[in-house]
């Protein structure tokens, strides 16, 4: 159900198209990197049109197939290619154990020897080279995850928000993993970028919140600070959070 909700809710701007006969649930890797990613095309797909993206970060339940296959029966008719990329910064550390990661050991060497958060951002990119190539994807994507792609794409957001056309976050994780102050992109692009927190379950949230278990952002004025509330927020806007007033006054919630 929680799932479920995601995708309605990522999917909320998207538009209808007629029927046609879906491409088969694809696992393939980047061309440029080691990175893996399920790839469904939507019905009446073809390469002469432009197709918007969205790329799905999946929790730390780590079902990359799982979550690609609700995406896709959330999609229906609308004209979306649904990316999942088998990232590695959506939970724990003990990712090479995860059976769901079919990496070589050469592969988990160079994260080992690197960063895995690089390894992810550098494979995204790689993956939507790749897509806007040969599957007419358009540049910018949307962005959707829950729970721990909270760390992933918040990660994405504040270092690379001129590569993001939107964004969906229901019940992020944010412990600050790959957000540094000192680093957080100067992208014009941040100040428009449309992102939304979503909670579904209000018990859960308050339990957490108690337990001091989720840390969201409330960016304004290129500054970073931990909230212990939900957000809605456009970077370097101001944020809405509870009782906790943002410097700005609030946009409405997108």
């Amino acid at each position: 159900m929680q799932r479920l909700c995601l995708c309605l809710f990522a999917l909320c701007f998207a538009w209808a198209t007629p029927a046609c006969a879906a491409e088969p649930l694809q696992l393939k890797t980047a061309s440029t990197h080691p990175i893996q990613y399920y790839l469904s095309l939507p019905d009446g797909w073809s390469a002469a049109k432009k197709w918007p993206v969205l790329i799905v970060i999946e929790s730390a339940n780590r079902d990359f197939l799982e979550a690609t296959n609700a995406f896709a029966a959330a999609r229906k008719q609308r004209p979306f290619i649904i990316v999942t990329p088998l990232v590695l910064t959506n939970g724990g550390s003990g990712y090479r154990s995860v059976p769901t990661y079919h990496y070589s050991d050469q592969v988990w060497d160079s994260v080992q020897s690197s960063e895995a958060f690089k390894f992810d951002m550098d494979g995204i990119t790689a993956i939507m080279q790749d897509v806007v190539k040969e599957y007419g994807g358009e540049d910018k994507y949307f962005i959707a995850g829950l729970e721990a792609a909270g760390h992933t794409i918040w990660g994405v957001l504040f270092n690379h928000p001129e590569a993001v056309r939107a964004a969906t976050l229901v019940c992020p994780n944010y412990a600050g993993r790959w957000v540094d102050e000192a680093h957080i992109s100067s992208a014009p692009e941040r100040a428009a970028l449309p992102i939304r927190s979503l909670i579904w379950d209000l018990f859960k949230l308050a339990t957490r919140v108690a337990a001091k278990r989720i840390f969201l952002c409330r960016c304004a004025d290129g500054s970073l600070e931990p909230l212990r509330e939900p957000v809605s927020v456009r970077p370097g806007r101001g944020a809405r959070a509870g009782s906790v007033g943002p410097r700005e006054p609030a946009e409405p919630a997108l």
